[in-house]
């Protein structure tokens, strides 16, 4: 497996008062659920980041997200208030392979739009 890049290389979270959001707290969810839902720190996915992922004194954090995955995000600040949410946070796999295609008709199977391109 491996993981896609969140939408920004390093993300940077700010306050409310457009200061650096440093030591606030990003809870990755599985969206329109309270599951935590892991993402990692390299693109192989296999560095699991904590959960919630501390942000650094620039209030940054690199996030890599699974592919086909979709996260709710939630801001926090280091006493744990609710600063913000962000439901339906999702990564694109990047190629054909990652959009499913099914074929009207009985007994039509889902598969990627990339093997129905290659008939």
């Amino acid at each position: 497996m491996k993981a896609i890049l969140s939408p920004a290389a390093k993300q940077q979270f700010f306050d409310n008062a457009g200061d650096p959001a440093a030591g606030f707290q990003l809870h990755t969810l599985a969206a329109n659920d309270a599951t935590p839902q892991t993402t990692y720190s390299n693109r192989a996915g296999t560095v699991a980041t904590s959960n919630p992922v501390i942000l650094h004194a620039r209030g940054e954090a690199i996030v890599y997200l699974t592919p086909g995955i979709v996260y709710d995000f939630v801001l926090r600040d280091a006493q744990g208030q609710l600063v913000w949410t962000r439901e339906d946070v999702a990564a694109d796999a990047g190629s054909a392979d990652a959009v499913s295609f099914t074929q009207s008709g009985a007994g039509a199977q889902a598969r990627t739009t990339e093997d129905k391109l290659r008939e």
